[in-house]
């Protein structure tokens, strides 16, 4: 049996090929260059050059901050026109598709009586092997303040976005899942 059919070798080459972990792109039968697949560094995600990590990082500020000034039509300039939606750990809902301009206005509904803060912290962004899509992990502390009262209702835990380019190359979230580690309520 020659080097390259045996059955390790065979395996090896099947699963580099499967999880797009060539270093250089290339596909190991065809020899062709797969469209999309960004060069890889080890067998971890693949990291995001710095520019597209800057943009994502750029949009998580402004979808955060959007909530802290109620500036609801911010808001929605940084949604995809129809996003997934997880929020079970809060409320315990199930997970569900809804138009940008419905998430919004829940969201105006239920917070504008509110004093916000939104903070994050330990950004990863990761290439879903797709030129116009990422994933963005990230923990956060949100920061809800009565302003009648002092009442108050705090959340910490990550936030999962899928992110992904519109028509114009502009990104835009396209899934938002809250896992929320602790809550303190006041």
């Amino acid at each position: 049996m020659s080097p390259v059919t045996t059955p390790y070798r065979s395996t090896f080459v099947h699963y580099r090929f499967l999880f797009g972990l060539f270093g250089n792109g290339r596909c190991p039968r065809l020899g062709e260059k797969r469209r999309g697949v960004r060069e890889t560094i080890g067998f971890g995600p693949v990291p995001v050059n710095e520019v597209d990590r800057s943009s994502v990082a750029d949009l998580i500020c402004r979808f955060q901050r959007a909530f802290d000034t109620h500036d609801w039509g911010g808001l929605e300039s940084c949604l995809a026109p129809q996003l997934k939606v997880d929020y079970g750990d809060l409320r315990g809902s199930p997970p569900k598709r809804e138009s940008a301009s419905s998430y919004c206005e829940l969201r105006k509904n239920s917070l504008d009586h509110l004093d916000l803060q939104h903070n994050y912290t330990n950004l990863v962004v990761i290439d879903t092997m797709h030129p116009d899509r990422f994933q963005a992990q990230c923990n956060f502390q949100i920061y809800r303040f009565e302003r009648s009262g002092p009442r108050h209702f705090h959340t910490y835990g990550t936030y999962v976005f899928g992110l992904e380019r519109d028509p114009k190359g502009d990104l835009r979230i396209s899934s938002i899942q809250q896992r929320v580690d602790r809550k303190s309520v006041v």
